[in-house]
């Protein structure tokens, strides 16, 4: 329990470095951009066909495929971007506490953080979307329309028919953050383990690795830059549900029983499991790890 309580004041020092941080500023000011452009965009539709949205629909649709939630992710990385902190405050604590209780605050504030910032981006998309907005839990007319007219695609819109049909809008929603959630604390995650092994750099190409390995694996830009036939099609799309993390992520990427796709379980799982082999890296790396104080960085 004593250790519980370090790292939880380890976690807490680095929440008071947000005061008066320009980084966190600029990365909730551009999270709520985004969520504008997103919301704004399916909030004119519905005033143009003189209809409502069910106020979680946005946030569905925002992380609807995997473009989105890479956006959403890279604003990420510029909040975590120095993780682990190795800060002025870091000496105090080290002498104050284990080394092991240090990277549990780490991680403690990885997902606090986390947490906090996507809870921000369905708090926004909600608010911005209030006026056209009604908060009943059933597909709106402009979801329908969107969805099976084809018009989403068109409008930049990413309803897809499966989400439509398997599930109500709390449901979607909930599983929506919670894979979004997980896809990004296994970033956060293998940020810092790499930062610990190999310095700041490499983390950022490790990130900068696993975000181009998702969005290579997106199953229509797959298919184009391999010039797959038509009858390809289908099992690319399976292959690249099973490889991509970012695919793992999106709620219609998954199985609903009638096809090869990984189930939204076993997407969590692979999250949960990666996650846990970066803390153990990142736990063995830590113990041996060489902490040079300059200033504020390491």
């Amino acid at each position: 329990m004593p250790e519980l309580w370090q790292a939880a004041a380890c976690c807490g020092y680095n929440f008071r470095l947000w005061r008066g941080s320009a980084r966190v500023a600029v990365t909730f000011s551009f999270a709520f951009i985004l969520c504008y452009f997103m919301t704004e965009r399916a909030a004119d539709f519905a005033r143009e066909h003189q209809t409502h949205l069910q106020i979680l629909e946005p946030f569905v649709w925002m992380f609807g495929d995997g473009t989105n939630i890479l956006l959403c992710s890279l604003l990420l990385v510029l909040l975590l971007g120095d993780m682990p902190f190795i800060s002025a405050g870091t000496p105090f604590f080290l002498l104050r506490t284990s080394r092991q209780a240090w990277l549990l605050g780490q991680v403690a504030y990885i997902v606090c953080s986390t947490l906090i910032y996507l809870l921000f981006v369905l708090a926004s998309t909600c608010l911005l979307s209030a006026p056209v907005a009604f908060p009943g839990d059933q597909w709106s007319e402009a979801a329908a329309l969107l969805g099976f007219s084809g018009l989403g695609q068109r409008s930049g819109i990413p309803v897809d028919t499966t989400t439509l049909k398997m599930g109500r809008p709390l449901e979607c929603a909930l599983v929506t953050f919670v894979l979004v959630l997980l896809y990004m604390l296994a970033l956060g995650l293998l940020m810092m383990t790499v930062h610990l092994w190999k310095g700041r750099r490499w983390a950022l190409a490790a990130v900068a690795a696993y975000s181009l390995w998702g969005l290579l694996l997106e199953p229509a830009f797959f298919a184009q830059i391999m010039h797959l036939p038509e009858g390809m099609l289908y099992r690319a799309n399976v292959i690249a549900g099973w490889l991509s993390p970012l695919n793992q992520a999106c709620y219609p990427m998954h199985s609903f029983g009638y096809d090869k796709l990984p189930r939204i379980w076993q997407s969590c799982v692979l999250f949960l499991t990666g996650s846990a082999a970066l803390y153990l890296a990142a736990r063995d790396r830590v113990r041996r790890f060489s902490f040079l104080f300059t200033g504020t960085d390491a």
